[in-house]
């Protein structure tokens, strides 16, 4: 082969191989960048994936965070409401009980003022009834001994009675004074048989006894 041939040959070969080795050199930096750009993207995504799960873990734990504290801001609110009841409860107790306290009080005052009326009443009936049996012991009916309703037979039978019983010629060893005494009761027992055996002098007696009796109540009232 001649030697020119065989320099073309060479330089092509040579050309060849210095293309070859360009475009393999070419051809790895073009990886190398892609790959650079593709590791760059996987990066960032990851940096992306890694800064929402961090958002995630932000969010969820402002979620539980948010939760903890409704959570305590209504067992507080429970815990108050639960305090109010039972202090609306002990306000009402004792509303009850002042009030109870204020009827048993009115009921017992009420009582004493009853038990005081009642008191006096029979305090002013007694003093009646005293003043009534005064007047009846004084009365004819009273001087003679017999009931206001005695008939005329009962009255003479205890006018016998008591003039036997007070006339001074029954007591002869009686003192003057003693005899004084008997008179004046003698008078008194002739005075009331006189009235009480005569019908209108009896009506007209008694009148006048229904009128002091009732004079009595008039003046305690």
């Amino acid at each position: 082969m001649p030697r020119n041939t065989i320099s073309i040959n060479n330089t092509i070969s040579i050309n060849i191989s210095l293309h070859v080795h360009v475009w393999q050199a070419s051809r790895s930096t073009s990886d190398r960048i892609q790959y650079s750009a593709a590791r760059m993207r996987e990066e960032g995504a990851a940096r992306r994936r890694e800064a929402e799960a961090a958002r995630m873990r932000k969010e969820v734990d402002a979620r539980r965070r948010e939760a903890e504290s409704a959570r305590r801001r209504e067992e507080e609110a429970a815990r108050r409401r639960k305090e109010e009841a039972a202090r609306r409860r002990e306000e009402k107790a004792a509303r009850m009980e002042e009030e109870a306290a204020r009827r048993r009080e009115e009921e017992a005052a009420r009582r004493r003022k009853e038990e005081s009326v009642r008191r006096k009443e029979e305090k002013a009936a007694r003093r009646r009834e005293q003043r009534r049996q005064e007047i009846m012991k004084t009365s004819y009916y009273g001087i003679l001994g017999v009931s206001k309703g005695a008939d005329q037979r009962t009255i003479k039978q205890e006018f016998h009675k008591k003039a036997l019983m007070f006339h001074p010629d029954k007591h002869p060893a009686a003192s003057l004074t003693e005899k004084k005494e008997m008179e004046e009761k003698m008078k008194e027992i002739i005075r009331a048989y006189t009235t009480l055996s005569d019908p209108q002098k009896r009506v007209e007696y008694d009148r006048e006894l229904a009128a002091k009796l009732a004079a009595l109540d008039d003046s305690d009232n």
